[in-house]
């Protein structure tokens, strides 16, 4: 932010200003590209650098974030910053010196929630279980009683039944319109000819279905239906992902698959078996295609449909 916008904010009477995240404090670096290790204890103390100057910038209007961690090498390999050396011991000692830098508000942000993809995730895990949830416990709320883990009981009991007027959709046509389908990174969505046709505008398009509620069990794959091109000289395929969230799993990588669409203006079936993935159980919830990685891609999709196992297995 330059010191005139700044400026402008302040006039404007915003009360809270904050940092989103600031992997690359102190390292030099200002962006992926290349690698570079540097600990998670000197992201700690240069975080704290970045309260006290943003404090004073902002006459005490602002709120500290502290970062659990940071490693994008599930999207960068190692073309990116590392951050070493994470614990949930260091993320509570952050804790307790973002404490020291809250405002009137008594805010502070924790960046993320379950951003797996960068290796900075507040989320219970296999790996620290509610370890680092638990930090944020024992720092902002000292004396409260402990968490109480899921036992193998716990997860045998049926969830309960689901009202029977869910949305249960799982196909589309697109005859006539979008059928609720909705676009980020991608020009307005339109029909023509019985297939929704967008164009990408961003390196992360996405496509989302409307609300609907699918048995895991009954429904094993999915089928697309579609032609895709691109402009001359760029590659053969992209790389694509189906993303889903269920009532127990959120959408993230780990509930996602990976396919190829030919950009050769065909038309090609495309089948994904979901149930190559384990996240793909119980009752899913949402459904998301990523069906390029590029701008300047025009997709023709003509249908979108989930299919019954044969035998109901």
């Amino acid at each position: 932010m330059g010191e005139q916008a700044l400026r402008d904010g302040l006039a404007a009477g915003i009360r809270g200003f904050v940092l989103y995240n600031y992997p690359y404090a102190g390292s030099g670096m200002h962006g992926p590209g290349r690698y570079m290790e540097m600990s998670y204890e000197h992201l700690i103390a240069e975080g704290e650098k970045l309260w006290a100057h943003w404090r004073r910038l902002t006459e005490g209007r602002f709120w500290p974030t502290v970062m659990p961690g940071w490693d994008r090498r599930p999207w960068l390999r190692d073309n990116d910053l590392l951050r070493t050396g994470s614990t949930p011991d260091l993320f509570r000692k952050s804790l307790q010196h973002a404490r020291n830098y809250v405002n009137a508000d008594r805010v502070v942000m924790i960046e993320a929630w379950n951003e797996w993809g960068e290796g900075s995730i507040l989320e219970p895990s296999v790996e620290h279980r509610f370890a680092y949830l638990d930090a944020v416990r024992s720092v902002f709320c000292p004396g409260a009683s402990e968490h109480r883990d899921l036992t193998p009981a716990d997860l045998r009991r049926k969830p309960p039944a689901f009202d029977l007027q869910l949305p249960r959709i799982t196909q589309w046509t697109f005859d006539f319109n979008p059928q609720g389908w909705t676009g980020k990174g991608v020009d307005e969505l339109r029909t023509d000819h019985g297939a929704l046709v967008i164009t990408t505008t961003s390196g992360d398009p996405q496509i989302a279905a409307p609300a609907t509620y699918i048995d895991c069990s009954r429904y094993g794959r999915l089928r697309l239906r579609l032609k895709a091109v691109a402009l001359a000289g760029g590659p053969e395929q992209v790389p694509a992902q189906v993303f889903w969230s269920t009532v127990r799993y959120a959408m993230r990588e780990d509930t996602s698959l990976p396919f190829a669409v030919r950009l050769d203006g065909c038309w090609h079936i495309y089948d994904i078996n979901l149930r190559e993935s384990p996240k793909w159980t119980g009752l899913a919830d949402a459904l998301r295609l990523d069906l390029a990685d590029r701008p300047g891609i025009t997709l023709h999709l003509d249908e979108v449909r989930l299919m019954e196992d044969r035998g109901g297995g």
